[in-house]
């Protein structure tokens, strides 16, 4: 499918009804919540999603998001290419209501009249892929620490609950 320039805003009831399909970019720099996050602001994100109504008339967006973002090792403060790659199967909700009765396999995206703020969501999906601490992997960082393995060799003496044995047995 032709990449099209992607609206920031949608009416998702009406494009389901269509059975929408949208493919593009966003630019990472358009996405400030997201960019606290980054080393650089650069780049941009990749989706492909198709809006359509499910069996019970339910509408519902499906597809994924790809993006290669540059964020900071917390163990050597370098930069390093970090991607994100994820499927999406959302509900549009218009409440916390509606949110609490979706089902478990989609992901609820709150709707305001009628628009989801379709660069907000995406947004909101790759924050929620990006690691808590994140790292390079130990082979490509150049910080080497001492190793993180635990001597697990205990010296094994006797134990504590030996002696209510012996006490039972008297």
């Amino acid at each position: 499918m032709k990449e099209q320039h992607l609206p920031k805003t949608i009416n998702p009831y009406s494009m389901a009804d269509r059975r929408v399909r949208l493919a593009g970019d966003f630019q990472v720099v358009d996405m400030p919540r997201l960019t606290s996050f980054l080393a650089a602001s650069d780049g941009h994100v990749s989706i492909d999603i198709q809006l359509d109504r499910d069996h019970r008339r339910l509408a519902f967006i499906k597809g994924c998001i790809k993006a290669e973002l540059l964020i900071l090792c917390q163990r050597c403060m370098q930069p390093f290419r970090y991607v994100v790659e994820k499927s999406l199967l959302l509900r549009p909700v218009l409440d916390d209501d509606q949110a609490k009765l979706v089902e478990p396999e989609y992901d609820p995206v709150m709707v305001e009249d009628q628009k989801l703020s379709l660069i907000e969501a995406i947004e909101d999906e790759i924050i929620l892929c990006l690691p808590t601490v994140a790292m390079h992997e130990k082979s490509e960082c150049p910080v080497t620490l001492p190793d993180d393995e635990v001597d697990t060799e205990i010296e094994k003496g006797p134990s504590p609950f030996d002696v209510l044995a012996n006490k039972k047995r008297d």
